[in-house]
């Protein structure tokens, strides 16, 4: 397993064990339809939708994931760059504190 998975499978079951619904985004459809540079992952909860990349601390950014991350965060999405579960636990806290804002 690649450490960027496993650091993906932590995220995921750190987020289920929460009551998230989340999925990752793999089909081959998406691709078709050319949206390039995907997030990995895709979560929902209470109305909350997060769009995750996963990386490694040394990972970084395609150009077309920086791309999308633009076009999520233009349309009022959330979409942040993990590298751990702690990662997701900070922006999940982030992003509750600035909707009450």
């Amino acid at each position: 397993m690649t450490p960027e998975k496993k650091i993906e499978l932590e995220i995921k079951e750190y987020l289920t064990n929460n009551g998230w619904f989340i999925f990752k985004i793999s089909q081959p459809g998406f691709k078709t339809r050319n949206i390039r540079g995907i997030a990995d992952l895709f979560a929902i909860k209470d109305g909350l939708n997060l769009w995750i990349e996963v990386k490694t601390p040394k990972g970084i950014q395609s150009e077309a994931q920086v791309k999308f991350q633009r076009l999520i965060k233009e349309h009022g999405g959330n979409y942040f760059l993990a590298r751990s579960t702690e990662d997701v636990e900070n922006k999940i806290k982030d992003v509750i504190i600035n909707m009450h804002l």
